[in-house]
């Protein structure tokens, strides 16, 4: 219950910054690409994690070992799906909130400002 806790404090703390509901207290944050810049630095660590755990040759973390296999997959095998998915994930919200950004994003309305 705390694990799932801190993850979902830790992802509202992580998107409240690029969301930003209540108009932003720092006025960098009101200048669009500072957010992008935010998320594009922020990235990469899951990525390059998830390239890892998809290409390598061992199990990393030896606890799922010895548990019960739910679906069949050795442990190998579910560790390199599970780095497939954080790497291909990462890419995805990435480049969908780059898609929203480049199709809302109005230059003349943040030079107004």
């Amino acid at each position: 219950m705390a694990h799932t806790g801190s993850v979902l404090y830790t992802a509202v703390f992580f998107w409240w910054r690029v969301i930003d509901p209540t108009g932003g207290w720092y006025p960098l944050w009101h200048w669009t690409p500072a957010k992008w810049v935010y998320l594009l630095i922020a990235a990469p660590p899951s990525y390059v994690l998830g390239a890892i755990l998809w290409g390598s040759s061992s199990v990393w973390y030896p606890f799922y070992t010895e548990q019960p296999r739910l679906w069949g997959l050795s442990p190998l095998q579910d560790q390199r799906y599970a780095g497939m998915l954080m790497w291909l994930h990462g890419w995805m919200y990435l480049m969908a909130s780059m898609l929203v950004f480049f199709l809302w994003y109005d230059p003349e309305k943040e030079e107004k400002l």
